[in-house]
């Protein structure tokens, strides 16, 4: 009898899971903005739970069984229905501690604590730090730290390694929590968008509807 129950167990499960739609997001996305705003969702009638995977672009939405893919900028998935969330802006952050030891300038910084996000090849138009400098100052990129991910960035930032370059939206809940500092008000705007990309039979899916709406709903900067 109780192998017959664990197995009733175990076929539910699976149920469970067939049913669920796999949402893939990059790590950064995954580590900071994502969760806040899949949160509130949980309230709503016509939402169900999604399992979330953590994977670099381009995925392959049918080998690698997707339903959902937030991505920035590209245009790698012109043959699934997308969806624009929102414009995003690159701020200067830096943990309370460090500013206090450093003052508010950036210009002050020293380069080696500059701490600079190699975003790959599709994003070398991207602001970096002397688009944030005096016109004319260089920077020797050799003295400062540089990392992968802007959610490293953040979180060495956070524990005073250095100044990092964030995302607005990935930096809102440390902002809040006071855990790092907006230095300078300094903002660049990103000439690109953060969208999502899902088969078109899911278009009118309730539960991609309440992701979609949920991920457009951008705080604007001077609230964050």
């Amino acid at each position: 009898m109780t192998s017959l129950k664990d197995l009733s167990l175990r076929m539910q499960s699976k149920e469970i899971r067939k049913s669920r739609l796999v949402l893939s997001a990059p790590h950064s996305v995954a580590e900071t903005w994502l969760p806040r705003k899949l949160a509130p969702l949980i309230q709503l009638d016509d939402y169900s739970p999604v399992d979330v995977r953590i994977d670099d672009d381009p995925v392959d939405f049918v080998r690698d069984k997707i339903d959902v893919r937030i991505f920035f900028g590209h245009d790698l998935y012109r043959d699934y229905q997308t969806a624009t969330l929102f414009t995003e802006s690159l701020i200067a952050v830096a943990s309370p501690d460090f500013m206090r030891r450093f003052g508010p300038s950036l210009q002050d910084l020293p380069d080696r604590y500059l701490i600079h996000t190699d975003w790959g090849s599709g994003f070398v138009s991207s602001p970096n730090w002397e688009t944030f400098l005096p016109v004319g100052k260089s920077i020797n990129r050799s003295l400062g730290m540089t990392v992968r991910t802007s959610s490293t960035a953040l979180n060495f930032a956070r524990n005073g390694l250095g100044a990092a370059l964030i995302p607005a939206e990935m930096a809102v809940d440390d902002l809040r929590l006071k855990r790092i500092v907006h230095i300078n008000n300094a903002a660049r705007e990103l000439p690109r968008s953060y969208r999502m990309a899902y088969p078109k039979r899911l278009n009118l899916h309730p539960t991609v509807m309440c992701l979609r709406e949920a991920f457009k709903q951008s705080l604007p900067f001077g609230l964050r």
